[in-house]
This record gives structure tokens, sequence and C-alpha cells, in this order.
């Protein structure tokens, strides 16, 4: 059957899958790189395979004519999977999960995977992976995010600075001498400035410690052209992945803050305002909260009762849905990640 693929299984059984190539009029969003990684990891499957495996299974039918005639296709398979690298172009038996039209996940699409399931693989659901960090951990969540928009389809970012931001030169920034420079007195600064003249470069973080001279308007530009309309091998994903209405992104910044200054983390929501279609539904912004430098588990320090992670789960995984309550446990004391010097008494602000 031309739309069937029978491959070896981890047991040595053949398994009968459909072959699921996308379906342009009931699927709304197709990623290409999912596709490619899918088709990666069915050659390695395949290559898991062995003759003999094949011949186990081809044994039941070998009292016939055609039971002989099948022993040796099922040979020849097997000599093929042995050796091939790649699946053909364009055809697909592994699919990851999509959001159709009517904006509802199919069960049956959650995880089409082989059965069974190789020993030692994760089963994930790639429809809810979410990465998550604050301070520099932040910013890189946030890079990976952007760059493999196609396989994430969230973040928590507890402070973070935008995508590409450190390097950028902006208007108003003020230009400092190039080079490093241990003195305590003196500025490390930016060892790499785009667009800047010889020997000046930008100080360092400014995105944080300075984030009024950001453009917001020029930050979406390196995401969207770097790679070109049509994308590259190695290259980051096209932020056309960051429309699909399944994509949420939780920011927070407390008013106490003294490392991210007020505005910083206000231009990562700027940023991904300008790269999703429904931005006051896929991005939730905590700014209003007395707390420092920090992720607010339940029990912390400066408001007790609010859990981070767990907003940021309600609005990335369950899109406001009710949530289980956790499991009893003992609570533990939750400490700033950096302290922040003078961090409490008036000092206050928000975004």
């Amino acid at each position: 059957d031309s739309h069937v693929h029978e491959r070896v299984g981890s047991r040595g059984r053949l398994i009968t899958t459909p072959n699921t190539t996308p379906n342009t009029a009931s699927s709304s969003w197709h990623y290409p790189r999912q596709q490619q990684q899918q088709q990666q990891y069915l050659s390695e499957i395949e290559r898991m395979a062995t003759i003999d495996r094949v011949v186990k299974r081809a044994r039941k039918c070998c009292m016939d004519t055609q039971g002989r005639r099948i022993i040796l296709v099922s040979l020849i398979v097997g000599l093929s999977l042995s050796f091939i690298l790649t699946p053909q172009q364009g055809s697909s038996s592994m699919a990851g999960a999509e959001i159709f039209a009517d904006g509802e996940e199919h069960e049956s699409d959650l995880y089409p995977m082989i059965q069974p399931w190789p020993k030692g693989w994760l089963r994930i659901n790639r429809t809810r992976v979410v990465v998550g960090g604050n301070s520099n951990s932040g910013d890189f969540a946030h890079q990976v995010h952007i760059a493999y928009s196609s396989m994430i389809n969230g973040a928590c970012l507890f402070t973070a600075q935008p995508f590409h931001c450190a390097v950028m030169r902006f208007q108003q920034d003020p230009l400092v001498d190039a080079g490093f420079f241990e003195d305590k007195d003196k500025a490390h600064n930016v060892p790499l400035c785009e667009d800047c003249p010889d020997g000046k470069t930008l100080v360092y973080d400014h995105c944080k410690n300075l984030p009024h001279v950001v453009d917001v308007g020029q930050l979406p530009d390196y995401p969207r052209r770097e790679c070109g309309a049509d994308g590259a091998p190695g290259c980051l994903d096209n932020t056309d992945h960051l429309r699909n209405p399944n994509q949420r992104v939780y920011l927070q910044r407390g008013t106490r803050d003294k490392c991210y200054r007020k505005g910083s983390v206000a231009n990562v929501q700027a940023l991904y305002a300008q790269l999703m279609d429904n931005p006051t539904e896929q991005i939730k912004f905590n700014n209003t909260l007395r707390l420092k430098h920090e992720i607010p588990a339940y029990g912390n320090a400066d408001d007790p009762n609010y859990d981070g992670p767990t907003e940021c789960f309600k609005h990335t995984l369950f899109h406001g849905m009710a949530m289980r309550p956790p499991t009893a446990d003992k609570l533990r004391t939750i400490r700033e990640q950096i302290k922040d010097g003078g961090g409490g008494g008036d000092w206050d602000d928000s975004r």
C-alpha cells in the first residue's frame, strides 16, 4: 500500500504506520524543522534494524512460494534499512503534534509515535515544551526560544534582556573605548559591537542598565532577516513559528530588582509583541510585585503566597485553565540568586 510504511521496531516486529504527510486542508501550522527532525529520528530507528529481525517476521509466511518471495523482499528491505541515512525528502512517517484550524489539539496527533517505544527514548508532547530561567539563564532561555521556535512553545522569563540586544548599537547609546578593563574602577565593555566605529564599543549590559536607549522597533530585525527569507541550515528558525497561537510567554520583573533596571524586561515584551499575532493573549507580564532579583517560588521571602513558576505554567501550558493542587511538601528557604544591596526600603519601581 502506497499509504503505509512498514519498518522494524526495537523488538524485532514489523510495525505498520500511516504516512502522515501534512494535510494543508486540515492544519494551520507546519514546521519544516520538526519534519526534518522527525525524519532524522526515523532514520535512527531504521539503522537499529537487523536482517535477522526481519527474517523472524518473514518466517511466519515461508511455507509457500509467496512466502519465499516475501523473505527475499524482507532481506532486501533489511539491508536497505541498515544503510539508509535519511528518509526520502518530502515524506515522514512520524509527525509532530499540529494545531488544527479549529484550535483543538487532536489526541491522536500528540503522540503519533512508534510502538513499542525505543528503550531509553523520552516520550515528549511536542506541544508542551517550555524553557525558563532568571537573570543570565533568563537571557539564555529567551535566546533558545527565539532560535528554536519550531520546537519550543513557550518561555518563563523571570527577568531577561531582548534577543541579540547586547551587541546592537542604538542611536542614543553612549560609546566607550573598545577593549576589556580589569581595573575595578573601569567598565568591562562589550567586545563585539555592530556598527560601532573603530576603537569604540558599547557599555557592557547596556540593555539591562540603560534600557531607555533601546529602540524596540529595531529588535525584530536580526531574528527576521539574519537567515534570509527561506532560512538556512543551522540558522535561526523562522519567526513565523511565534505566530502560532499555542506560543505563550510569561515575563516577570519585581519592582525591587536592581540588577535588571526598569524597562529592560518591558523591551522583551515589546520584541515578542512584534513577532506574535495576538500578543495580548500570548504574553503575560507581571511587573507589580515587590520582588527582588529572584524566581519567586511559593514561600519566597518577599511575597510568600506568590508562586511564579506555577503562574507561568498556568499561562504557557494550561492557558488559564485550572491546575491540580501540588502535593504536600516541606517548604524550603528561598533566597535571592544575586544579592540586591539596598534593594529594600524606598526602592520600588515597575516595568
